[in-house]
This record gives C-alpha cells, structure tokens and sequence, in this order.
C-alpha cells in the first residue's frame, strides 16, 4: 500500500531548486571572472602592444568579455526565476520547505536590482564585444 504524505508535501522543492539555480548562476559568473583575468591582465601587462582605452580589445580579450557579459546578461532573467520560485515554496511549501522558500525569497528580491544592472551592462559588453569580433 502507498504512504499517505502530507497535502503539500511535494512543494517544498522549489526553494531547493531556487538556492541550486542561484549557486549555479554564482558558480558560472565565479568561472568566466577566472578565465577573463589572466586574459585581461595581459592585455594590461601589454601583451598585444599598446592602445588607448577606447580602442576596440583585441580578439582574445573581446572572447572573455564577451564571456562575462553572458554571464551578466543571465542575471536578471535567474534572479526573477529565484524570486518566483521562492515565492511559491512559500506559499506552496509544507512546514520543511517555507525555511528555505523564504531564503530564496529574500535573495532572489534581494538580488533583482543588481541583476537588472548586470543584465544592462552585459548587454553593453556584448553588443561593444560582439562588434569586434564580427567582421
């Protein structure tokens, strides 16, 4: 015979799943920072010569920053995903999953204007990068 659980046993998931999206968004972003700084500081060190600062990159740095302005441009659209889902465990989630729903609540409400600048700044990047790298 099946175990009975609780009415809204099943719910409390999407909390969890919010706080692992958010560490994946942390981890990814934590990533293209560390392929992009060697990079970036060789072209400081000037590895590929000298040129003013509103000179186009070259290919190597314009790759890595377009890189991280992916990342950033994935802000926005992970923390209104962490924002919903927390709200839902919240609302939705049995006595187990509202700890957790509220943490990815918070976070994800917390994180909604810096993500909105990540996201416009990425969409800079990308477009300025992009330029480049397309001929």
């Amino acid at each position: 015979m099946a175990r009975r659980m609780p009415s809204g046993a099943g719910r409390s998931v999407a909390g969890w799943v919010a706080v692992v999206l958010a560490a994946l968004w942390s981890g990814a972003l934590a990533l293209a920072l560390a392929i992009a700084r060697p990079v970036q500081a060789a072209d400081r060190a000037g590895a590929w010569g000298t040129r003013h600062p509103l000179d186009d990159p070259p290919a190597a740095v314009a790759r890595v920053e377009f890189l991280v302005g992916l990342v950033g441009v994935a802000a926005l659209p992970v923390a209104v995903v962490v924002t919903v889902l927390g709200a839902r465990a919240v609302t939705h989630g049995w006595v187990r999953g509202r700890a957790v729903g509220w943490v990815a609540l918070v976070a994800g409400g917390l994180g909604l204007l810096p993500a909105l600048a990540a996201t416009g700044f990425g969409l800079l990047v990308c477009f300025l990068d992009g330029q480049v790298l397309l001929p």
